[in-house]
């Protein structure tokens, strides 16, 4: 397989060896081949033998450096990670003097200092290691933090932060199943403990970011897990990254979200990058080892980035972010902006990076700022960064994982102009020099200062930082106090009360987490409330967010003016749409009367209002208020109007999206039923069509007027004379009731001599039916429907276990050819969790699938020599590839960015489109979900949040399921791009459909 493909490795293997000069190369040789802007150098601080293989450091409060070196990685589960302790006695810059400071730690993923010692991320557990004598040597080992997922080496539990609230923050990473190494890696965590804390609770979180208090056996999740990158800015922001999305932060965390179970949240992170993934990058790589063709070009492995905040290079670096880049041996500089509730990101340099090396060796693969202000680098000097488990079996053969050079070097970057704060020993700095230095320009010394306050509990520290707290010049002096006070137990509230009007906007923020801790408090909610003018948009949403939190108690009444004051101002920000209705679980009914009442809100339509409405409405679905629903129904039944249209819409879809998120299947409207029974009959065709949506999703009264209704439209559905969209329309609704004689009537009109959209609109009435006499009806049919109408039908069977049965017999009866199936229903039903739905499909589709890939992929082989027509290739594209890729404004964004491969070998190119499963790439991999109400739903992963998951299938269709309603969710480890593409495209089509793939990179 991909044969071409491993030959040309091996050439670049074969060149590399008879070159003069060849990586490794020594430090300073390597130093020499990095590129930097004018001004700029590296300097060498630590390197081989004092310390190998380096992914994370941290200094102390004496300024030595804590080298974390992963030995073990990617195979070798013998626990070979070490943590080297670093001096530089000499203060000539070099850490001459190193230690082993702690050994025999599997996959260490990160260290921060903590008390007389380090803690260190090595799943399952986070370590402490404390060192008393401080000898250099830790004492002893103990478990803080126990029950994360074993899994992959680049998926584990990492980076470890301390916060300015006094809070310990890790990225817990997203868990992808181990397919080749699911023995060495395969464990999926389990709730996490305090081991040495019986009693504490337990938190059962996966993929999740958390935030952790050892001492008070404390641990909560944040949102949506971060891979390998963890830092904060100097007011307390955070950001992370996530593989080839090199720059995000969670904008609302869990505990906020957590405040309304019916607001179904597709994401609680933003993308600062404004891309998502796959940004475009600029190496300067010689002879690049390209193991992954689709690592060329793009972001593939973004980790380690930190927020410059050292105070000691150019002034304009001060907020930057350094994204690390180690398969393509760069790092990118992003210069990062407020933009309404979040941040923005762009890149520093145009088609340029910031830091780009020549040598093929160097692995950067993390950034911090130092005690001195310079930017400090971890290189994991190395043959190659990928893991086996990611490599195709063909070239995992050719490659040497292991290291056999045990090699490494940690880098400070300086300026010509850099002024780099002298040594510090802060261990024996007095409490009052140390609530001083929470002023200092250098936020590592900031807190650490903070840190080193919380060990020593000194009363001394506690009237300085009153004072510094109200009255230092610098606003991060101001923020450190406050919450050095907190973290001593000494913040009053007539500082939080000063705070929260203080010149500062960052200071505003902090001091509205500070007193939503204290909440409910007269005093400080009146505060809170009276904070009206405020016209910074990420305090708006601090607020907003903590007023709606609940247990706060802050009442509805006194809280809903004012977040309907911030959500009129910030219409447009969809972080804002969520903020103020994560208090809305029990008064989402009041939020929607008073949006409608206004006249400045109906007057003209936005997408933002639409979704605000749509959100709203679907709270009240979700948590299966029939009254609220029946109120929504009677406002949009008494709104006619054109105008009106896209609030009706978007009202009635918001319905019925919630009561299809929560599976209230039963749900009867009580009141609002005739209201609902109305609009379908009387309502225009847009409006009536969202009506339908939430009728099929609710438990209609069988009776006169029901009868009534579907007796008309049955009518108009077999009418030839009557408009298609009507007819359209008419096929839904007799779906309401599903007795025999409409279900044969709806079977009558999937037929060949009905228009396409009538077929349509009748299979997926017939969706609705859990009859299995259903299904003898539809497989009598199955020869006669077209593609699409075969696609529905298909997704009712694959809804029920009996029904997949009674498909899977008749395909083995020969009613039904397999190929008609598709390979994407082959490729679930033979991993099927039940087991005789898994055993019949295997048996049907064996002589289906026993078309040897390889052999397909020979067969294709002229394509890659033959020239191609990127203009044919084009239309190929649109007819057969945009169900699932997008490209200019073509298609659906279901798989990876197709201009992210565009510089893949053609080889290649083909390989990925005839064997898809060869290697799937992270992020990308088919999962099912299975609900309580039995439902099974596949496709990629796109998003999650504490209240749902979405999953994202072909032609951009999304299923946003409530967690609880989940059964089960578990990874196919396959992905959506199905094989069998041979029988769609002949070998010049291919040849020109490659040529347009190609094309796209110019």
């Amino acid at each position: 397989m991909q044969q071409n493909l491993v030959l040309t490795v091996l050439a670049l293997f074969l060149l590399g060896a008879c070159s003069s000069s060849k990586p490794p190369y020594p430090p300073k040789e390597s130093m020499a081949m990095v590129e930097l802007p004018e001004g700029y150098r590296l300097e060498l601080v630590a390197s081989e033998p004092d310390i190998v293989d380096p992914v994370a450091i941290a200094f102390d409060e004496r300024g030595r450096m804590y080298v974390v070196e992963m030995i073990d990685y990617p195979l070798n589960l013998d626990p070979l990670g070490q943590v080297k302790r670093l001096e530089d006695k000499d203060g000539d810059g070099y850490f001459e003097t190193a230690t082993l400071f702690a050994d025999k730690i599997q996959f260490p993923t990160g260290v921060m200092r903590w008390r007389n010692g380090i803690l260190v991320a090595s799943a399952p557990d986070l370590l402490f290691f404390p060192d008393a004598d401080d000898d250099g040597k830790a004492d002893s080992r103990e478990v803080l933090l126990t029950g994360f997922a074993a899994t992959n080496p680049q998926l584990r539990v990492n980076s470890p932060r301390y916060g300015l609230d006094n809070w310990i923050y890790v990225n817990y990473p997203r868990l992808v199943n181990a397919r080749k190494y699911a023995k060495e890696f395969g464990d999926g965590g389990s709730p996490l403990t305090f081991p040495n804390k019986p009693g504490a609770p337990q938190l059962d979180v996966r993929a999740e970011d958390l935030r952790i208090r050892p001492d008070e056996a404390r641990v909560e999740a944040l949102g949506n897990g971060s891979q390998y990158g963890n830092s904060f800015d100097q007011w307390g922001n955070r950001f992370t990254v996530y593989n080839n999305d090199y720059l995000r932060t969670i904008v609302i965390e869990d505990r906020y979200l957590e405040s309304n179970p019916y607001l179904a949240v597709t994401k609680s992170y933003r993308s600062v990058s404004g891309l998502d993934h796959a940004a475009e990058i600029y190496p300067v790589t010689v002879d690049p080892l390209v193991i992954h063709d689709s690592q060329i070009g793009h972001f593939t492995s973004a980790c380690g980035m930190s927020i410059y905040t050292g105070g000691a290079l150019p002034e304009d670096f001060n907020g930057n972010a350094f994204t690390c880049e180690p398969v393509n041996n760069l790092i990118r500089r992003s210069i990062v902006s407020p933009q309404g509730a979040s941040f923005l990101a762009k890149p520093a340099y145009d088609h340029k990076e910031f830091l780009a090396s020549k040598d093929s060796w160097f692995r950067p693969v993390y950034t911090t700022t130092g005690p001195d202000g310079s930017l400090y680098i971890a290189d994991y000097y190395r043959f190659t960064v990928e893991h086996p488990e990611f490599v195709p079996p063909e070239l995992s053969k050719q490659i040497e994982f292991e290291a056999r050079h045990k090699l490494g070097r940690v880098y400070r970057l300086v300026h010509d102009s850099s002024k780099p704060w002298p040594p510090v020993d802060l261990s024996a700095a007095s409490t009052a020099e140390l609530v001083e230095n929470l002023g200092h320009p250098n936020s590592w010394q900031r807190l650490e200062s903070q840190r080193l306050l919380m060990d020593r509990k000194d009363a001394a520290a506690v009237e300085p930082l009153k004072a510094l707290a109200s009255k230092a010049d610098a606003p991060v002096a101001r923020i450190h106090a406050l919450w050095s006070l907190d973290g001593l137990g000494a913040l009053d509230n007539g500082l939080i009360l000063g705070a929260l009007s203080d010149p500062n906007p960052d200071v505003r923020r902090q001091a509205i987490r500070m007193a939503e801790t204290r909440l409910p408090n007269d005093e400080l909610a009146k505060a809170l409330l009276g904070m009206t003018g405020e016209a910074d948009s990420r305090v708006q949403l601090q607020l907003a967010l903590t007023l709606s939190l609940e247990g706060a108690g802050v009442p509805t009444k006194a809280s809903f003016p004012l977040l309907r004051d911030i959500i009129s101002r910030n219409m447009d920000d969809e972080w804002f749409r969520i903020g103020v209705l994560t208090g809305a679980s029990k008064n989402a009914g009041q939020w929607f009367d008073s949006l409608i009442a206004d006249p400045q809100f109906a007057a003209t339509a936005t997408d933002g209002k639409a979704d605000l409405l749509r959100r709203t409405a679907s709270i009240l679905g979700a948590s299966q208020d029939a009254a609220g629903m029946a109120a929504v129904l009677r406002t949009v039944s008494r709104a006619a109007q054109p105008a009106q249209s896209w609030w009706r819409i978007a009202s009635l879809e918001g319905l019925g999206e919630g009561v299809d998120q929560a599976s209230s299947a039963n749900l009867k409207l009580g009141a609002g039923e005739p209201i609902l029974l109305d609009l379908l009959a009387k309502a225009s065709p847009d409006v009536a069509q969202s009506a339908l949506e939430l009728a099929w999703r609710v438990r209609l009264t069988a009776g006169p007027a029901l009868d009534r209704l579907v007796t008309a439209k049955t009518k108009l559905a077999f009418d030839p004379e009557t408009d298609v969209e009507v007819r359209r329309a008419a096929a839904g609704v007799m779906a309401l009731r599903l007795d025999a004689a409409t279900t044969q009537e709806l079977v009558t009109l999937v037929a060949p001599q009905q228009p396409t959209e009538v077929q349509l609109a009748a299979v997926r009435a017939l969706a609705n039916s859990d009859s299995l006499e259903l299904a003898p009806k539809l497989i009598e049919r199955w020869r006669e429907l077209s593609a699409p109408v075969r696609e529905v039908a298909l997704g009712w069977f694959m809804n029920d276990r009996d029904r997949l049965v009674a498909l899977l017999d008749a395909t083995a009866e020969g009613k039904i050819q397999p190929w008609s199936l598709g390979p994407n229903a082959a490729r679930v039903l033979e991993r099927h969790p039940d087991a005789e739905v898994q055993e019949k499909a295997k048996s049907v589709f064996a002589q289906a699938q026993g078309q040897d890939r390889q052999a397909v992929y020979e067969s294709y082989l002229p394509a890659i020599r033959e020239q191609g027509d990127a203009s044919r290739g084009r239309e190929i594209f649109r007819e057969q590839c945009s169900e699932c890729h997008k490209v200019e404004d073509m298609g659906y964004a279901l798989g990876p960015d197709l201009l992210s491969v565009t510089a893949r070998y053609k080889e290649v190119l083909l390989a990925d489109i005839l064997m898809p499963n060869s290697a799937v790439e992270t992020g990308f991999e088919e999962y099912m979900v299975e609900t309580k109400d039995g439902r099974m739903l596949t496709g990629v992963l796109a998003k999650e949040t504490p209240a749902s998951v979405t999953i994202r299938q072909a032609k951009g269709v999304e299923d946003t399921i409530l967690r609880s309603n989940m059964d089960s969710m578990y990874s196919l480890s396959v992905s959506p791009m199905p094989e069998g593409f041979e029988e769609k495209i002949s070998v010049d089509a291919m040849a020109d459909l490659i040529a347009f793939i190609k094309s796209l990179r110019s």
